[in-house]
């Protein structure tokens, strides 16, 4: 089994993750190690990462910024579906005018965030297959600004099933988030010494089926702190709410049930240094 390093976030957004994750990642491949990097959950923005969307639609394939940033710079052996098997692609509506935007549930956080396309990706034996929730019917009457031919190339190589709101969105998720994940994870760890696993926004635990890692590194502007690792997943399942999913559970709801073992200051230019990452690998070999 790979050594597993689960990399979460201080605060939801621009946490320095996947930067960590590269770091770690080079680190390790240049003492010899194959490394891969799993991000079970991510999502982009049609408009604020336009490039990299014009680079999914010309490979037809819907995949993670921030899993692309790592797999330029560590080496993979992997499809890049499988290392990314959920992700979703947020549209901005096509507004008439300013005062008046469009108003659906699958519309996340207003006029310029529409969940329009999803995607599910499981390991089948040696074949990966993809399903892709549509928005069908905001394409289709042209309530966002993607048009239908740049979903059809999107989806052209995957099953797709139409949604029209939130809720069923939410409803094939409960019922084929764990597959995708853990078939393409067990694919993605037979491949690697070590998989890098990065979490979603400031979520402390990714999913139910990840029953342990070697370490935790929470990261931040300027900042990054080990956690023992059972005690991070025990506290995400003290707190959790109901029957709600494990990866609901952020950093602030659990800060104040854990002390760091140990902590380490970063700098802008470099992230950790050599000998800041001998420390936090020698910690993981501990676990």
């Amino acid at each position: 089994m790979a050594r597993r390093l689960l990399i979460i976030g201080m605060i939801p957004f621009d946490s320095g993750k996947t930067q960590l994750a590269i770091r770690i990642g080079e680190h390790l491949v240049s003492q010899g190690e194959h490394v891969e990097y799993f991000k079970p959950l991510s999502g982009h923005n049609y408009w604020y990462k336009y490039q990299h969307t014009m680079k999914c639609i010309a490979t037809g394939q819907l995949v993670s910024y921030d899993a692309s940033r790592v797999r330029e710079r560590v080496p993979s052996r992997v499809s890049p579906l499988l290392t990314n098997p959920v992700h979703t692609l947020f549209v901005p509506a096509r507004l008439e005018r300013p005062d008046k935007p469009y108003l659906n549930s699958l519309g996340f956080g207003g006029w310029d965030s529409f969940m329009v396309l999803q995607r599910f990706t499981h390991a089948d034996g040696e074949q990966e297959r993809s399903t892709v929730l549509v928005a069908r019917d905001l394409v289709e009457h042209r309530k966002v600004i993607i048009t239908p031919d740049q979903v059809h190339r999107l989806t052209a190589e995957a099953e797709t099933v139409d949604v029209k709101s939130l809720e069923e969105a939410q409803a094939y998720e409960r019922a084929n988030f764990d597959r995708a994940v853990e078939s393409a994870f067990e694919v993605v760890e037979s491949k690697a010494d070590t998989i890098l696993i990065e979490s979603f926004n400031d979520s402390v635990w990714p999913w139910e089926g990840l029953t342990h890692v070697d370490a935790v590194v929470l990261v931040g502007p300027g900042h990054a702190f080990m956690y023992d690792p059972e005690k991070m997943r025990r506290a995400a399942l003290l707190v959790r709410r109901g029957t709600a999913p494990l990866r609901e559970v952020t950093f602030l709801r659990v800060e104040d049930l854990l002390r760091p073992v140990e902590s380490f200051h970063l700098s802008p230019e470099t992230g950790l240094t050599d000998d800041q990452l001998d420390i936090l690998l020698k910690q993981s070999e501990k676990e």
